[in-house]
């Protein structure tokens, strides 16, 4: 099944039947923090999810890799755009897919590392005007309370947490999801 073909819960005894869908917002650097708390996260795809999870379904985001050995392409949500594929495609199927799966979430949590992530502003303001919880996360050195320029996605957030370090994030997800889930 794929991210766009799940559909929301049409009741709230639906809701009682399955683990919130969680999307994970930020840039995917070639260390993606999501590896950590993913197990086997790098070898799926968006036709796999959504990836059931202790507490919790991950909807996205996936990576699109290519089996002929190609690099994933830089701005392009570190899926293949070189040999592969048409990179205007697979750019496009990236907003597509992402967009979706933020639709379909039940929370949005965000950890931010860098502030170049310019798609992750474009995916909280689609989960803020779906009316679905965001939290965001800010790792060490990236924004603090008193000085952030992140400051108008975090006014759209439900919960915002500064200094947060990637081993912090496994309970963060867990306290988040047990705090806004329904």
């Amino acid at each position: 099944m794929n991210a766009l073909s799940r559909k929301k819960p049409a009741c709230f005894v639906d809701q009682l039947t399955r683990d919130p869908y969680v999307y994970f917002a930020g840039k995917i650097p070639d260390d993606d923090w999501r590896l950590q708390m993913i197990p086997n996260l790098q070898n799926q795809s968006w036709d796999d999810g959504p990836l059931p999870q202790p507490g919790f379904n991950y909807v996205g985001p996936f990576t699109v890799k290519c089996s002929h050995g190609c690099r994933p392409g830089p701005n392009a949500h570190n899926n293949v755009t070189g040999c592969c594929s048409d990179p205007k495609q697979v750019l496009a199927d990236v907003v597509t897919h992402c967009l979706g799966a933020v639709d379909h979430s039940d929370i949005v949590f965000c950890y931010i590392e860098r502030l170049d992530c310019h798609g992750t502003i474009v995916e909280l303001t689609r989960a803020h005007a779906q009316g679905i919880p965001i939290v965001i996360a800010f790792a060490p050195g990236v924004a603090e309370a008193d000085s952030n320029e992140m400051w108008f996605p975090s006014m759209l957030a439900t919960r915002v947490f500064f200094g947060v370090s990637r081993c912090q994030l496994p309970f963060l997800v867990d306290k988040s999801i047990k705090e806004l889930a329904w």
